[in-house]
């Protein structure tokens, strides 16, 4: 019998009523649940699933054996026979939730004690908002480029059935359908209508509630919310400060009750309901105007605006408004007394069904919308109005919410239900820079506070179009006839569900810095340019100034351009358009004493200012246009989910910034591990048949790997060689994000030889070894591993990328693998140890792992011969559902899709080292689509060649681009417990070439042995011979070519910059900015951690000295 808590009881119950109930749950011998502040804090000594360890046996790691669940995230609890189960939203990304729960047993004895504490948990997981939510959920079929449905049960549908709301799912058959369903609703059936969609579906429910015989009765009690689906998704934005599908169904789920003012549209004989905003002029057109490029996502907006703007385009009209608070000064304080009045927001909230918002009360039976104090468009105008005509009227906006896109705060004075509208004006006939400091101030949060913006509350208006037989008006972005209309608020007229109750989302008000001119670069050139270079010019600076106002890169947009626009990057393309435009204008003002030189000046342009100022012939960019490789993370509660990744997780335990985790210190030594693994150790044997018949579809042969174990056990008694290599382990990335330890890479100490490493390694008898690579040389062809390779002597050379004379004997030897040729080169000594190294084209899966078939991968749907790029729709594309770059969850595709930069990285992901996913087998895209490059393999010719003073390193024979993809790191692919084997037996201070491929270890909770780790020491690829640089040329980033298997996926390495032919590939094995270490501090902080320091060997000039210090 399953005993939870009734949902007869009231809804919003005070969550003051179990205070007396005890805040700890004891869940068997070692576990307890306990009520904090504002977490559930899960105390489980199984959580001690990353065990202590060290980093390269230097510093110690702690373990963690608590969770921290803020009661936001708690969706619910209940008791059925003596196990506890609580479902919560676990943040599977920065900005995606997804279901998880915990579940314990507890003893017969506290069976009364868990039922109060269940009661309490959700009485503080809920406070205002309604349990056991009854929602009537509307599907655009067409929201998301089709996708909408899809969404929706992937990521909507398990909160609210976790939730244990009562769902009601219908799918829209044709524009306007969502009117009559909305009309015909029992309104006594459901509390909430979830429109899954973009704005126009919340839009046609109002209408359709608007159109019930008893429409104000029916607004009050039905909440709309936002399940955003759609291109414009500002009701989700202004009510949860999101743009995600599970994000907003958490906030349905955890909604307050909150009352909107709507406003009442009459135009001709109709009268509709509009609850986001009206425009007429140039935002009217930049959006409706620019339906043809929804291609282009929110920068068609942008465009619609600066090819109007260039225009000088006139919105003649006039103009009679209600006008309530006429001044800047008095709307911010009328904005801050609101925001302190609570109670007057709480009992609009509470109000009685029959009682407006305002106190006045109405009939229940049959009582339709309120009447109109003002009349309506065919009235005489009203008392006390003024008809002004305008007739350089540029800009006509009104709103009733903040934001009109995620970074788009026109109206930061604008409240819920404060029964005002806000109404921005701007005359037409301002200039270009001024016009063009009023778009990027709405980016920058200051469009508030602009001279030749009038902003005013108001509450009624009229206006009349006139100058032109046809145009454009929104109302919600919906278009409408061009003719005259008339706006009346209603305060509090309709009901929504909010995070807060009673305001936005958005910043608001407040005290501003005074203003930088934002425009000032074009001041300069508007007079000389052409339209179309100006143009390119603004939507660079608005680029730029986006990167400033995030600290981050944005996600790029295709803009117009009279060659490829993608074929170059934002930046390059502003300097180009300055400068082309400068030119001009020297050239029409004859000035003859400037020097040639001068003339051909480039700009500098920095992102910390939009400014454009002159640098001196030589074109460059700031270093304020890099990302720091570092990245701050900060605890945030709720629904503030955790920042940016690195682009992998170094195989490492102890710190964990998740706001939904914390963590407690261990005191164990560097090297002694605590607890036990949750998982038995096996025999190699039962390993080996465990493997076998837990895939079918692999290769593994039983007989093959027992067989090769023997002979390798043999080959142990042979001498062993000594190590020639001094400093070149593979390791992974690691920022302040990370824990401490580094994929346990450690250099080898410098000696004059190298070991054959199936001799030296007697962790190397448990490997399954595939057949052999063959390598080939013009005289012989042996199988890796077999001797009789014969050096080639060829006369003396100087070849590209060798500094100094060539020396007389130069072993080469061409590798064959799959992919351009692989040269073995050897100018210092007589080493040839990189020929004992296996090489293979992809990883190897050992007993105990295993891929996810491509089977239950899902691949998208784009049309290879639809949308501008070859094999993607732009943006529609499903594979990019987490490929946002930024806070604000904006979508990019990760390789440049045309042009010279075709398959390059774009800069936007090579600076924030997000996780890429690529389309897989199963998308309908086809093998030419542009989001298809590391499954392609590597292009390039690569040579391994010995260095002067760092063991064998890696170069290109070509030249390489910035973002060019390089190769990927592959080997071994074994088991967490395997890989702690070898890297005891290593010991201390050995190399290990170690990778967790622990990325989504965090986001699904894995623990410690579910981590598979891939080992490239004795087989892998070309990559494996990459050295350290504190100053990297590479970086690398983790892939996804089975978007079904989040436990084996490739490490791909990519140019950070453009790298001439011959130069040494290098990257940073710690990814981090760090000051060098002194020796002192270095010789005390190994000497704390009971090892020996390693010095760095990069000679760079910001070296750091030391590494994993």
């Amino acid at each position: 019998m399953t005993s939870t808590i009734s949902s007869d009881s009231d809804p919003f119950a005070d969550p003051g009523v179990a205070e007396g109930v005890v805040d700890t749950l004891n869940a068997g011998r070692n576990a307890s649940l306990t009520l904090a502040t504002d977490s559930l804090i899960v105390l489980d000594e199984g959580f001690t699933t990353r065990e202590p360890t060290n980093c390269c046996g230097l510093i110690p790691s702690s373990a963690k054996t608590t969770k921290a669940i803020p009661f936001f995230n708690v969706l619910w609890a209940q008791l059925s026979e003596f196990d506890i189960t609580i479902h919560y939203a676990h943040a599977a990304s920065k900005h995606m939730v997804r279901v998880a729960f915990v579940n314990y047993t507890i003893e017969k004895l506290d069976q009364k004690h868990a039922n109060a504490w269940i009661s309490k948990l959700l009485d503080r997981a809920y406070g205002e908002s309604q349990r056991n939510k009854r929602i009537k959920v509307l599907i655009n079929p067409f929201g998301g480029n089709g996708s909408a449905q899809k969404w929706y049960v992937r990521d909507v549908e398990p909160i609210f059935a976790a939730a244990h709301c009562d769902v009601d799912v219908e799918r829209t058959q044709f524009k306007g359908h969502a009117v009559e369903i909305a009309e015909k609703l029992d309104t006594d059936a459901y509390d909430v209508i979830a429109s899954c969609s973009g704005d126009g579906l919340p839009h046609e429910v109002f209408n359709g509630l608007g159109r019930k015989r008893d429409a104000r009765e029916a607004l009050s009690k039905v909440a709309v919310v936002q399940l955003p689906c759609g291109t414009g998704n500002a009701m989700s934005w202004n009510l949860n400060g999101t743009g995600s599908n599970s994000m907003a169904a958490l906030c349905t789920v955890k909604g307050i009750r909150t009352p909107l003012d709507l406003v009442s549209i009459t135009q001709g004989d109709r009268r509709t309901l509009s609850f986001l905003s009206q425009s007429a002029g140039i935002v009217a057109e930049s959006d409706l105007g620019t339906e043809n490029l929804r291609w282009m996502g929110s920068a068609r907006f942008t465009y619609g605006f600066l090819v109007r703007l260039l225009r000088q385009t006139l919105y003649p009209c006039d103009l009679a408004v209600k006008v309530d608070i006429p001044d800047k000064a008095a709307i911010r304080e009328h904005y801050r007394t609101e925001l302190g009045n609570h109670a007057k927001i709480d009992d609009r909230r509470e109000r009685p069904i029959g009682q407006e918002a305002d106190g006045s009360s109405y009939s229940r039976e049959g009582d339709g919308l309120p009447s109109l104090k003002y009349g309506t468009i065919n009235d005489d105008l009203p008392a006390g109005w003024n008809l002004v005509p305008y007739d350089k009227l540029g800009n006509f906006y009104a709103g009733n919410m903040a934001y009109m896109a995620s970074d788009a705060n026109f109206f930061p004075a604008a409240l819920p239900s404060d029964g005002h509208l806000d109404l921005v004006t701007i005359d037409g006939d301002i200039s270009r820079s001024a016009a063009i400091q009023s778009l990027l101030a709405v980016e920058k949060g200051t469009f508030f506070d602009m001279p030749h913006v009038k902003y005013r509350k108001i509450s009624a208006y009229r206006i009349i179009p006139k100058g032109q037989r046809d145009g454009y008006i929104s109302i919600d972005g919906e278009r409408v006839p061009f003719e005259p209309f008339q706006a009346e608020v209603h305060r509090g007229l309709g009901t929504v569900l909010s995070r807060s109750g009673h305001v936005y989302e958005a910043q608001g008000v407040c005290a501003q810095s005074g203003n930088e001119d934002l425009a000032e670069m074009l001041e300069d050139v508007e007079a000389g340019a052409n339209p179309g270079a100006l143009l390119r010019a603004v939507v660079g600076a608005i680029i730029e100034l986006r990167k400033a106002a995030h600290h981050t890169t944005v996600p790029p947009t295709d803009y117009p351009d009279e060659g490829d626009s993608e074929a170059e990057e934002e930046g390059e393309m502003v300097l180009d358009t300055l400068k082309s435009a400068q030119k001009s204008q020297d050239q029409k003002s004859q000035q003859k004493t400037v020097d040639k030189k001068e003339n051909s000046q480039k700009f500098h342009l920095d992102t910390r200012s939009p400014k454009v100022s002159a640098q001196g012939p030589e074109r460059h960019f700031s270093k304020a246009n890099s990302i720091p490789v570092s990245v701050t993370v900060s605890h945030t509660p709720a629904l503030s989910f955790r920042s940016k990744q690195p682009p992998f997780g170094p195989r490492t335990q102890g710190s964990d910034d998740s706001p939904l985790e914390i963590e407690e210190s261990s005191d164990e030594s560097p090297i002694k591990r605590k607890g036990k693994s949750l998982i038995s150790r096996k025999s190699r044997k039962e390993q080996a048949d465990s493997f076998a018949s837990s895939t079918a579809t692999s290769e593994f042969d039983e007989d093959h790997y027992l067989s090769h174990r023997k002979t390798l056990a043999k080959s142990k008694e042979q001498p062993k060689a000594s190590a020639t290599i001094k400093e070149r382990p593979i390791a992974s990335l690691k920022t302040n994000k990370q824990r401490p330890r580094v994929s346990s890479i450690r250099p080898e100490r410098p000696s004059s030889s190298r070991s054959s490493p199936e001799s030296d390694n007697p962790h190397f008898l448990g490997v399954y070894l595939p057949p052999r690579t063959e390598i080939t040389d013009k005289r012989t062809t042996k199988a890796a591993g077999q001797s009789g390779y014969q050096a080639e002597s060829r006369p003396k050379t100087k070849k590209v990328g060798i500094k100094g004379p060539a020396r007389r004997n130069v072993f080469r030897k061409t590798i064959t693998i799959e992919g351009p040729p692989l040269t073995l080169v050897n100018e210092i000594d007589n080493d040839k140890s990189p020929l004992q190294f296996r090489f293979i084209d992809d990883h190897v899966c050992t007993p105990g792992t295993a891929r996810v078939s491509e089977e239950f991968q899902h691949g998208c749907d784009c049309n290879p011969e639809n949308g501008q790029h070859i094999g993607c729709e732009y943006l529609a594309c499903e594979c990019l559902d987490d490929a946002a770059i930024d806070q604000n969850g904006k979508k990019i595709f990760p390789y440049w899709g045309t042009g010279g930069k075709k398959g390059c990285l774009r800069r936007q992901f090579l600076n924030s080292r997000n996780h890429i996913f690529e389309c897989n087998a199963n998308c309908n895209c086809g093998p030419e689509c542009r989001n298809r490059v590391v499954q392609h393999g590597r292009t390039l010719p690569l040579e391994i060649f010995k260095t002067e003073s760092r063991g064998w390193g890696l170069r290109c024979t070509a030249d390489l681009q910035e973002g060019q993809f390089i190769d990927t790191y592959r080997g071994e692919v074994i088991t967490n417990e395997e890989a702690t084997t070898r890297e005891e037996a290593n010991g201390p201070g050995k190399q290990s070439y170690l990778y967790s491929l622990d990325k989504f270890a965090e986001e699904r909770e894995y623990t410690d042995d579910q981590v598979l780790v891939v080992d490239g020491q004795h087989m892998g690829g070309p990559t494996r011979f990459i050295n350290h640089s504190c100053e990297p040329n590479c970086r690398q980033f983790t892939v996804s070519l089975n978007h079904a298997d989040d436990k084996i996926y490739e490490l791909a390495f990519f140019a950070l910059n453009n790298i001439p032919a011959g130069t040494e590939l290098t990257f940073n094995y710690t990814d981090s900015e760090d000051a060098p270490i002194s020796d002192e501090e270095a010789r005390k902080r190994a000497k704390e951690a009971g090892q020996e320091p390693i010095k760095c060997l990069c000679g760079a000039d910001k070296c750091r000295k030391w590494l994993w210090l």
